[in-house]
């Protein structure tokens, strides 16, 4: 039944709302390189990459053999080989992963079923956004062990509530979710472009206002050329190598069989396909080798531990007001 009269009036305002808005962003953006490539990213290649890349055989987390899970966030495979090495592992190989981006990796791997033998330390806040109940604890270290000076939650914190966990959930497997190698690069301040709270990612559409007048992120930087591929990739490396320490020292720690591995990698500058652009972080929905090839490194130190299901912790009508203060605190809601 065709709608008329006022019944159309409704509709009407909506597509101009829409349209009032689309032409707001494009004016705000219009000479930032980089929102582009993104907005043709998000519309046309991401598209194509879920219709003809099958999820189906990527690896699911969950379903390999590990005690414990350590996530170095962020972390292309080649910046990983040619930082680490790799014969110190007892076994060693590649593996594809089921997300682009932390959320999506989050959400493929863990939505679908509850946890209960599970524990899940985390210095990302996208865990709590994503799957808040479904593990028997989810430790959120960016609540209370985030480091306001270096903007980050430190890979030495993140190793110490981990050990902390191991002792009061010895029959648990363990998810060690570290921020590095992901930005900021707080050893190399000069390649910090904005403050990053935690806090702004429980939110959809919560972002750090932009002047204008600079880069948001080392790689908008990077893109703009105001910084060289060799800055920031020396810089990307260090803050592995300072992640990768302490995880290391932690799996050397941890009883039964650690896996160091990552969660998605980053664009910097490599193009993608089937539209060759030159793409920079990492865009949800892609299924480039440098952002779904992840290391998989396992360390074996004695047997598997026996772990009990004792059920979930169900945390997300709590987690959820106190996000809500939070965020009316620093004036986001």
């Amino acid at each position: 039944m065709e709608l008329n009269g006022p019944a159309k009036q409704p509709q009407l305002y909506m597509v101009l709302n829409k349209i009032s808005y689309a032409a707001s962003e494009i004016a705000e953006n219009y000479d930032r390189s980089m929102w582009w490539r993104n907005r043709i990213t998000a519309r046309v290649i991401t598209p194509i990459h879920q219709k003809f890349v099958s999820d189906s055989n990527r690896n699911r987390v969950m379903d390999e053999e590990w005690d414990n899970l350590i996530i170095l966030d962020a972390c292309r495979l080649d910046l990983f080989e040619e930082t680490i090495d790799t014969d110190d592992f007892d076994e060693y190989r590649h593996v594809w992963s089921r997300g682009s981006k932390t959320d999506e990796w989050t959400y493929n791997n863990f939505i679908h079923e509850e946890y209960g033998d599970t524990v899940y330390i985390t210095a990302n806040p996208v865990t709590s956004k994503v799957v808040p109940n479904q593990f028997h604890h989810l430790e959120e270290l960016w609540r209370d062990r985030f480091d306001e000076e270096q903007q980050t939650v430190p890979p030495g914190k993140v190793a110490d509530a981990a050990r902390e966990a191991h002792d009061e959930y010895p029959n648990k497997r363990l998810i060690v979710h570290f921020i590095q190698p992901h930005i900021p690069f707080p050893r190399t301040p000069e390649l910090v472009f904005q403050n990053w709270n935690p806090e702004n990612e429980l939110e959809e559409g919560t972002t750090i206002d932009d002047d204008g007048f600079g880069p948001n992120t080392v790689w908008e930087a990077l893109e703009a050329g105001e910084v060289t591929h060799n800055e920031a990739w020396d810089a990307y490396q260090d803050n592995l190598e300072w992640g990768f320490k302490q995880s290391q020292a932690l799996a050397n720690d941890l009883s039964g069989w650690t896996v160091i591995t990552s969660d998605h990698g980053n664009m910097i500058g490599d193009r993608t396909w089937p539209i060759p652009i030159k793409l920079y972080a990492h865009p949800r929905g892609l299924r480039t080798d440098q952002l779904t090839k992840m290391p998989w490194g396992l360390i074996k130190n004695g047997t598997r531990r026996d772990t009990v299901d004792d059920g979930v912790t169900k945390s997300y009508h709590e987690a959820t007001e106190t996000m809500k203060q939070k965020l009316a605190a620093l004036g986001y809601r």
